[in-house]
């Protein structure tokens, strides 16, 4: 699985929640996002691991949390993890505080990860990167 593949399934969950008003789904995809954020174990890392494990290559989570020289650009902060972590407060934010007023925001959200799953064009991590942040693809 890939970045891509995750902004398109995270979208496309995402607006089908708040078409169908399940917002206890909507919590549940946003803490997903939410955990991915805060310990840097992202789903696609660890799928794509996880399917091309063998005995040469050993399943290392280390390897996702570690910075090295090569891989850090200004800020040594993953732009992924930037991502999950304002994604997951884009949708909770309106949904949790002021629903009747900004309603719009997470559909605004669940359209742009759909339509970056299927473009491969993120504006949000194209900005993130454009300030500094490192990113793994």
């Amino acid at each position: 699985m890939t970045e891509r593949i995750w902004r398109l399934i995270f979208g496309s969950l995402c607006l089908l929640f708040l078409t169908l008003e399940w917002y206890n789904a909507i919590y549940v995809v946003v803490g997903v996002a939410i955990f991915e954020g805060i310990t840097n174990l992202r789903l696609p890392v660890l799928l794509s691991k996880i399917s091309f494990l063998n005995k040469n290559n050993p399943l290392m989570l280390q390897d996702t949390l570690a910075i090295t020289p090569e891989n850090r650009k200004i800020i040594p902060f993953d732009a992924h993890r930037i991502f999950r972590l304002s994604f997951s407060l884009m949708v909770l934010v309106p949904l949790l505080l002021f629903p009747q007023t900004l309603w719009f925001v997470p559909w605004f959200v669940g359209i742009m990860l759909t339509m970056s799953g299927v473009t491969g064009v993120c504006p949000m991590m194209l900005f993130l990167q454009w300030l500094g942040f490192k990113s793994t693809d």
